[in-house]
């Protein structure tokens, strides 16, 4: 949890006031935006994935062996093609919308 600017709190896992200094850390030629959510490797110190589309089905699928015993299954077979359909429908016309509105 980074904090706002001007902020004079520091976050108490990573050590910085903002995120932009996480992504500076990743890497020192960095000159766009930071985003969120954004996961960070604690022992580098480093952005290790922003993909804000994947991220949520990295946690469901790729690290779901790292689930607590009886987690409910959020991606469930039966229910795939409806919830891949959504998170596309939101991620297009939602998450980007502020892009596309740039872009007019």
């Amino acid at each position: 949890m980074c904090l706002s600017p001007g902020s004079r709190h520091i976050d108490p896992v990573l050590h910085t006031h903002l995120l932009s200094e996480v992504y500076y850390h990743s890497d020192r030629t960095y000159t766009g935006r930071p985003t969120v959510p954004a996961v960070v490797d604690l022992t580098t110190g480093k952005i290790v994935n922003n993909d804000y589309f994947s991220l949520t089905l990295y946690f469901e699928t790729d690290w779901k062996k790292y689930h607590r015993k009886g987690t409910p299954d959020l991606y469930p077979k039966s229910h795939l093609r409806e919830i891949d359909a959504l998170s596309a429908e939101i991620f297009h016309d939602v998450n980007n919308g502020a892009c596309k509105a740039g872009f007019t």
